[in-house]
C-alpha cells in the first residue's frame, strides 16, 4: 500500500519466522542513530557494529573503569551527546584485568576520584580478560608493557587479532594506585584522561574508516 502504483508484481512469501520487522540503521558520520529497532535490539547492534576499544590493567577495580568510564564521557561529550548516548559515536569502551576476579566493584579510591567528575563507578563489576573479549575488540589499550605481553599472550592462536598497545601514545606506563591514597588516585585519573584525549579525535574516526572500506 505504501508504494502505490511504483510496484508492477507483489509476491508474498508468507508469514516470517521471525515475525518482528528489521533494524534500521542510518550510519553517517559523526554519529549513528537507530531509526528502528528490530529483530537486531539497539544493545546487539552496538556490540556489533561499534568499533569495540577494551582498556585493560590488571585486576580491573582502579585504572581500567576509570578509563573506560572516562573514555565514554570524553567520546560522548565531543559531539555533544549525553554519556548514555555514548554508542552514538560508533565507539563501544570496555575495561577488563588480565588477573581480575569476576564481580568484584571499583575501588574506594577510583569511585572517589572519578566522582569529582560526576562519573559515576558504583555499578562497576570486574571482568577478567578472554580470548572471547578480545574476539569482539577493534582495539586494546593497556596500562603497563607487562599488560602488553599478557594481552599478546591470551590472543594468540586467534583468528582475528586486534590492535594491542599502551593506553599513553607518548610510551608512558600507567602504574596502579591500588592502596593509595586519593591523591595517588587523582593522579592516575588525571595520567589516563590525559592519554585518551590524546587518543580520542583518531578513535573516533575509526568507526567510519571501518564503514567505508
Amino acid at each position: 500500500e505504501a508504494l502505490g502504483n511504483r510496484v508492477d508484481l507483489v509476491v508474498d512469501g508468507g508469514k516470517a519466522e521471525l515475525a518482528e520487522p528489521s533494524t534500521v540503521v542510518r550510519a553517517l558520520p559523526p554519529l549513528l542513530q537507530v531509526l528502528r529497532e528490530g529483530t537486531l535490539t539497539r544493545e546487539e547492534l552496538e556490540r556489533t557494529a561499534c568499533y569495540g576499544v577494551i582498556l585493560v590493567c590488571s585486576g580491573n577495580t582502579c585504572r581500567s573503569p576509570m578509563a573506560e568510564m572516562t573514555a565514554r564521557w570524553l567520546a560522548a561529550r565531543s559531539r555533544g551527546l549525553s554519556l548514555e548516548e555514548s554508542p552514538r559515536t560508533g565507539l563501544r569502551f570496555l575495561s577488563a584485568g588480565v588477573s581480575a576476579l569476576p564481580g568484584l566493584p571499583a575501588s574506594e579510591g577510583a569511585l572517589r576520584a572519578l566522582g569529582e567528575w560526576g562519573l559515576d563507578l558504583s555499578g562497576h563489576r570486574s571482568r577478567p580478560l578472554s580470548p572471547y573479549l578480545l574476539m569482539e575488540a577493534d582495539l586494546v589499550l593497556c596500562m603497563t608493557r607487562t599488560h602488553l605481553s599478557r594481552v599478546r599472550a591470551l590472543a594468540r592462536g586467534l583468528e582475528r587479532l586486534p590492535a594491542t598497545e599502551l593506553l599513553d601514545p607518548g610510551g608512558g606506563e600507567i602504574l596502579d594506585p591500588f592502596a593509595g591514597d586519593l591523591d595517588l588516585y587523582k593522579k592516575v585519573r588525571d595520567k589516563i584522561r590525559a592519554a585518551l584525549e590524546a587518543r580520542m579525535e583518531a578513535l573516533l574516526e575509526r568507526p567510519w574508516a571501518e564503514i567505508s572500506k
